[in-house]
């Protein structure tokens, strides 16, 4: 009788052989995904990956949809990297062929995907990492590391000026300036300072110092986030966003297996028509999340955001059962 290949052991190979070609970053998030996987093994007690089977796939999925409350595009994405490890095992000859080709990722629904979408930390810090190295104090790397560390609205971001910016003292302003075009949501209960750490601001201030352009809007105001004509539009930078989440750009990878050469969505205009980009509301979403989980308290998080305690718990706050006992735990741990 052959000893079982274990699952963890399968993971360890799969991301070993993956090491070489693969950005650190999108290893980072293989290993991720396949966590979530040998979650489900040490729950359901599987522990030999040569009795991998479509039962046991659907067993799995069912587990990742209900256990792990994930929406429709998490499912998706976790799902197509379970399959190329599979396909991996395969290969080695511990797995029945043909099994990877059976996996299917789940239909999503667009509007669903719009109200309860966002980003994961592990795909945030991914983005920011190429950033950081390929496009460092560039305006998408500005943009999206303001928005995924303060988990400002859209509108919000797009009202800052370079005055309201203070390097040194690590924070910015934030005004309800209605008279020059640039109104905040909640009007002054949202006017607010909000800290920054100390590299977001270090980002900034070489992005102003450097790739900035040097320009006004039609108000003589300065704005953070420009164009060569003015203050960046909103629209703007929702395609920014869209541009810069789709897996290719930042990982090298199609979750979608569609040719780079040849898909659509590969061009700034048309980067919306990725299934996996996003627009900018899901990374204030998956920032307040991602800071709950960190453990910041839920009143810090709500004037951070200038959100109600309510509203955040009701729309915002995407912490999974299982996210929200850890953070008691944490909480119970040290009385």
């Amino acid at each position: 009788m052959t000893d079982a290949f274990q699952p963890e052991k399968a993971v360890e190979m799969y991301l070993s052989d993956r090491e070489a070609e693969l950005a650190k970053s999108s290893l980072q998030n293989h290993r991720y995904h396949l966590k979530r996987f040998l979650e489900f093994c040490e729950a359901t007690g599987f522990d030999d990956m040569t009795e991998l089977d479509g039962r046991t796939v659907y067993e799995y999925k069912q587990y990742r949809r209900d256990e792990g409350g994930v929406n429709q595009i998490t499912l998706s994405n976790q799902l197509s990297t379970f399959r190329v490890f599979v396909r991996f095992c395969e290969n080695l000859g511990e797995v029945e062929n043909g099994l990877a080709d059976k996996i299917e990722l789940p239909d999503v629904d667009p509007s669903e995907a719009a109200r309860d979408e966002m980003i994961e930390p592990e795909r945030a810090f991914a983005v920011l990492e190429y950033l950081e190295k390929f496009e460092y104090a560039s305006k998408r790397h500005g943009l999206f590391y303001l928005m995924w560390h303060t988990a400002l609205r859209l509108g919000t971001v797009y009202s800052i000026d370079v005055d309201d910016f203070h390097p040194n003292e690590g924070y910015i302003e934030l005004h309800h300036r209605p008279e020059s075009e640039t109104p905040l949501k909640n009007k002054q209960h949202a006017e607010r300072e909000v800290n920054l750490k100390g590299h977001v601001c270090q980002v900034l201030h070489d992005y102003i110092s450097h790739n900035r352009d040097n320009v006004t809007d039609d108000y003589g105001r300065k704005p953070l986030f420009t164009s060569t004509h003015g203050r960046l539009y909103k629209n703007q930078i929702r395609r920014i966003v869209y541009f810069i989440t789709r897996p290719c750009y930042y990982s090298g990878e199609c979750p979608h297996d569609e040719d780079p050469e040849e898909c659509e969505a590969t061009s700034f205009s048309h980067s919306s028509k990725c299934p996996s980009s996003i627009s900018t509301h899901p990374i204030r979403r998956g920032s307040i999340t991602y800071h709950l989980n960190e453990e910041v308290p839920k009143e810090v998080v709500s004037d951070r955001a200038n959100v109600s305690p309510k509203i955040l718990e009701k729309h915002y706050n995407r912490q999974t059962e299982s996210e929200k006992r850890q953070v008691r735990k944490a909480h119970l741990d040290n009385l």
